[in-house]
């Protein structure tokens, strides 16, 4: 492997958790900090680096340096290397991920003393990266990919209040973060694992999110971390046009719609909606009559197609009138949600999808699933961004009903006007101050690592 640059520039070596939606945005960092005058080694296993790998040939291949990790092979269920990512095993096999993501810790230390980094930047699930870092005399700093404000809920001993009653979560919502928070995998509980890896982190953390939309979860987890906490942007990048059949077949049919018209639909790349759900859904984007995008995706281990899926009433209705469009597995969703006929995402709120609609100016309508999608929907309606579609008291289920007329309030109605006026201005905002955050973490990442001026 590669040294020369150690020299010339310093170096940073990039850990980030092995699911998508914490490579996404160490990428986005990656390409920000190699544009500055830092050299990238960007550390993950082989399955994950073949899928960034394309997007690096042309403008990063000098300053990005793609560093495979190896994982132990004494884990039977994921002796095939496409397993080494949560994206393509079943989620009761991910306990069984971390653990052998621990036990790479002496391959890291080999990819350590090999490429001698000046800084090692490391994700939640591995403290035992920062301990490596230091055993080689090299600084170390988390970078967090979740929200401030449920980062900060997740961390919370029990004699501490949560000071913000935006978040006020149902008691069945609470006791499942509980479940996880306790969760043992590989003898840690996620809780003790999570706050070793922010203690571990010297003086500082990084954390995906703006102060124009975080400012005072952001001084709370400063607050309970004793650390400080230095907001890096959302780390949106600008959409990738390209000759793309179907990319092209989705554009043409959003250039036939009204401007702000149609509501893009996705829960995210490692959520699959039950049956139960995807009935619902699909009777609520009928009932709300306002035409849709929708990005179905099935789990690998499943055999569904979309005809299967879906009920076949839904199927023909939409081909009758037009109104909406299914995509199966990947769309290309900066494209849309930076489309003049895009009026209203409906998203799960994983963190990634919501600062991408914030940064697009798009209004969410929040349809939470699990974990910290439950805070993010409510950050959503608290800054006045979106609308989160309530669900049943007894059974926490979302109703078509509930979800058509959310649709239709946020697309059609005057409070919609409303929510889209904030979401722009906001997006601009972020949009204006973004040079800065860039430039304030470059400057504490310098400081770190005493590199010369």
């Amino acid at each position: 492997m590669e040294t020369k640059h150690q020299n010339e520039k310093p170096s940073i070596l990039m850990l980030p958790w092995l699911a998508h939606g914490h490579i996404t945005p160490y990428l986005a960092l990656a390409k920000k900090l190699s544009q500055q005058n830092f050299h990238i080694y960007f550390c993950s296993t082989s399955i994950n680096l073949q899928s960034i790998s394309q997007g690096l040939r042309e403008n990063f291949a000098a300053s990005i340096q793609l560093t495979d990790l190896q994982l132990p092979c004494t884990f039977p269920e994921l002796h095939d290397p496409y397993n080494h990512t949560t994206k393509n095993i079943p989620r009761r096999l991910i306990p069984t991920l971390i653990a052998a993501f621990d036990a790479a810790k002496p391959s890291f230390c080999n990819v350590l003393e090999t490429l001698k980094p000046t800084l090692v930047i490391y994700d939640l699930f591995q403290p035992w990266a920062a301990e490596a870092a230091y055993q080689h005399d090299i600084a170390a700093v988390a970078f967090l990919t979740t929200a401030a404000a449920s980062f900060s809920f997740f961390l919370l001993n029990s004699s501490l209040k949560f000071p913000f009653p935006e978040f006020d979560l149902p008691e069945s919502e609470i006791q499942k973060m509980t479940q996880f928070k306790h969760r043992i995998v590989n003898g840690t509980e996620n809780k003790d694992r999570f706050l070793e890896a922010v203690d571990l982190s010297c003086k500082l953390v990084l954390i995906k999110t703006s102060r124009d939309i975080e400012s005072k979860y952001l001084d709370y987890f400063s607050y309970i971390t004793k650390k400080e906490t230095i907001p890096v942007g959302p780390l949106v990048q600008e959409p990738v046009y390209t000759d793309n059949n179907d990319d092209t077949k989705i554009m043409d049919w959003l250039s036939r719609k009204e401007p702000s018209s149609v509501v893009y639909v996705s829960f995210g790349s490692e959520y699959f909606l039950s049956q139960e759900e995807m009935n619902e859904i699909a009777s609520g984007l009928l009932l709300s009559e306002v035409s849709f995008i929708w990005v179905v995706r099935f789990h690998s281990e499943g055999k569904f197609t979309i005809e299967e899926a879906l009920p076949q009433s839904f199927s023909k209705e939409i081909q009758g009138n037009n109104k909406g469009m299914v995509v199966q597995g990947w769309a290309p969703q900066a494209k849309i949600l930076g489309h003049g006929s895009i009026g209203g995402f409906v998203s799960h709120c994983g963190w990634g999808s919501t600062v991408e609609g914030i940064m697009y100016g798009v209004p969410i309508i929040a349809v939470p699933m699990v974990l910290d999608q439950l805070f993010n929907a409510k950050m959503v309606a608290d800054i006045g961004v979106g609308l989160e579609v309530p669900r049943e008291e007894i059974n926490q289920r979302v109703r078509k009903k509930d979800l058509a007329r959310v649709i239709k309030q946020v697309v059609e109605q005057e409070e919609g006007q409303q929510i889209k006026r904030k979401a722009k201005e906001l997006s601009e905002s972020i949009k204006k101050k973004g040079d800065d955050e860039e430039i304030n973490v470059v400057e504490k990442l310098l400081q770190l690592v005493k590199a010369p001026s």
